[in-house]
């Protein structure tokens, strides 16, 4: 499994981000934070289906 290229690297994030990292093969895995409100948010992801438009 490839690891965030952030993980175990020192991150900066701009004053009132969040930085969230989740693993979508986990079941739950946005549960901590689905019922947020969001401005916007920006996905990566190493697999090209996860974050591909439709």
């Amino acid at each position: 499994m490839p690891s965030p290229a952030w993980q175990g690297a020192a991150v900066s994030v701009a004053a009132g981000a969040t930085l969230m990292s989740a693993d979508r093969r986990v079941p739950g895995a946005y549960d901590g934070v689905r019922h947020r409100d969001w401005d916007a948010v920006a996905e990566v992801s190493w697999h090209r289906a996860w974050s591909a438009t439709r």
